[in-house]
């Protein structure tokens, strides 16, 4: 019986993985439940989920860099659900966005590396003009993977 999940190279998988890890984290505050929470849910392709539990921090982040890197993080979940949809102009739409958001935090913010999360970016904004080109409607292909960083500081839960 055939697996309807996609087929994908460890390279591939590698490549699209977005580097965090929350088994080692290097602070004395424990981690908001709802961060760890929109890891587990973007991993398991529940894209929407995933946004509306990062949209409640987001909401109530006093701090503009914080704030920003959650809304862009919300918009690139946003970017793979209008993916999974079809919907080309809402993903060039948010990708633009999530970019704009995340690219001035790079190298790295709150455990997670940057660079390839603005790569996996650019890559789905080349196969969007691709799509857009050819008039083909896009699709999800090789879903990014998002886990916790060793010896990063992730949001505190609480005051």
């Amino acid at each position: 019986m055939k697996s309807s999940a996609p087929a994908r190279s460890n390279q591939t998988i590698a490549a699209a993985s977005i580097s965090l890890l929350a088994n080692s984290l290097s602070y004395d505050r424990a981690v908001d439940p709802r961060y760890v929470e929109f890891f587990e849910l973007f991993n398991r392709g529940l894209y929407y989920e995933s946004h509306e539990v990062l949209e409640e921090l987001w909401q109530a982040e006093a701090d503009d860099r914080r704030a920003r890197f959650y809304q862009g993080l919300i918009q690139y979940a946003g970017l793979l659900k209008h993916l999974t949809e079809g919907n080309a102009r809402g993903a060039a739409s948010v990708l633009a966005k999530a970019r704009a958001n995340l690219a001035p935090l790079a190298p790295a913010f709150l455990g997670v590396d940057l660079g390839p999360v603005l790569a996996d970016l650019a890559r789905r904004e080349r196969q969007l003009e691709r799509w857009f080109a050819s008039g083909t409607t896009p699709r999800l292909e090789d879903p990014p993977r998002l886990t916790l960083a060793r010896g990063s500081d992730p949001p505190a839960s609480g005051p």
